[in-house]
């Protein structure tokens, strides 16, 4: 989860240093390669890491970060319910959240939002 956060973290310092950014509104990208087709990128990072923007706690999960019109969206478990979060990307203010109960659903690993998403989605 932490590599997941530093990923997400780096997304969002990448919107600051680059007005125009690409969205990034799905899992891995807009084309869901996990390829970025900005310029400019760093290949290597200093020693000692990105410069981290912002941090948010959103609990327990394996949510990725999407971003959109400058919003940041995940989601987290804490207390018996999941929460969807919507910040503001470049300075991590929180605009709103939405939580409803859920089982953490630590069957086969830790817990969390992985499978949340899927409740929401109607059935076929």
């Amino acid at each position: 989860m932490l590599k997941i956060l530093i990923v997400a973290l780096a997304i969002v310092v990448s919107l600051e240093l680059f007005a125009q950014a690409e969205d990034w509104p799905q899992w891995r990208g807009p084309n869901r390669n996990g390829i970025s087709h900005e310029k400019g990128w760093l290949d290597q990072f200093p020693d000692q890491g990105p410069t981290i923007a912002w941090k948010a706690t959103v609990g327990l999960g394996f949510s990725s970060v999407v971003v959109g019109n400058a919003r940041a969206y995940t989601a987290g478990h804490a207390n018996g319910s999941d929460t969807v979060f919507c910040f503001d990307a470049l300075s991590g203010k929180e605009f709103w959240k939405h939580t409803y109960p859920s089982e953490l659903g630590d069957k086969f690993f830790e817990g969390g939002t992985t499978r949340r998403f899927n409740r929401l989605r109607p059935k076929p």
